[in-house]
């Protein structure tokens, strides 16, 4: 499990946004807005573990009317609660600008991170979700292709929980709603999972002894 992630993404006032991980492919989100601005770039979004701590770091370029960044934090992918907030330079033409924050107290077992950007007429935009794994979490499946494009995901499961009998397996999308949800027999080799429509989703992946590992799927088409 990588424990580095990186977010790409465009905030134009006439807002365009694109998540990055892994392989490089991403999905999008918009919102209009009549304001002829030049867009806020968020041209780099990090969470890096550091020993006890993660670091967060990301870079923007033509802020504009931008009064600040949150950091919100989920066990989960679905309930996220805010961890730290950072003030926005507000206006800064073309030029590049550098935050940088620590989560001091992470999740041992691993977390979702998202950037909330706030501003000043109170318009607020939420990054899609990035996942850094936790030191010691176990693994449990895999997932491929991942990002999948126009193809049926593969659920792979591992030594560690075939000998369970049987997993409960959800699918959320990452705006929460859950999309689907089975009891499988747990079997060797590749099973065929899902064609899901394009769009970014949470699989939980939960044995009936109760361990469970959750995994950002990315499907394009």
């Amino acid at each position: 499990m990588p424990t580095r992630l990186l977010l790409c993404f465009l905030l134009p006032l006439s807002l365009s946004a694109q998540f990055q991980g892994g392989s490089g492919n991403g999905s999008t989100f918009s919102a209009a807005s009549s304001a002829a601005t030049l867009p806020l770039t968020i041209v780099h979004f990090a969470a890096t573990s550091a020993g006890r701590v993660v670091h967060l770091h990301w870079t923007t370029q033509n802020e504009v009317d931008t009064e600040s960044f949150t950091v919100e934090r989920s066990a989960n992918g679905r309930l996220f609660a805010s961890i730290l907030q950072q003030p926005a330079a507000g206006s800064a033409g073309d030029r590049q600008l550098d935050y940088a924050a620590t989560d001091p107290s992470p999740l041992p077992a691993g977390a979702y991170y998202r950037l909330r950007v706030t501003d000043f007429d109170g318009a607020v935009t939420r990054s899609e979700v990035v996942y850094l794994a936790g030191r010691s979490q176990e693994t449990l499946f895999s997932l491929y292709p991942n990002p999948a494009a126009g193809a049926a995901v593969q659920l792979v499961l591992t030594d560690a929980i075939l000998s369970t009998g049987e997993v409960t397996v959800r699918v959320y999308h990452t705006d929460g709603r859950e999309v689907f949800i089975t009891q499988k027999a747990t079997t060797r080799g590749p099973a065929p999972f899902l064609d899901l429509p394009a769009g970014s989703y949470l699989v939980q992946v939960v044995s009936t002894d109760g361990r469970q590992q959750h995994e950002l799927l990315t499907v394009v088409r």
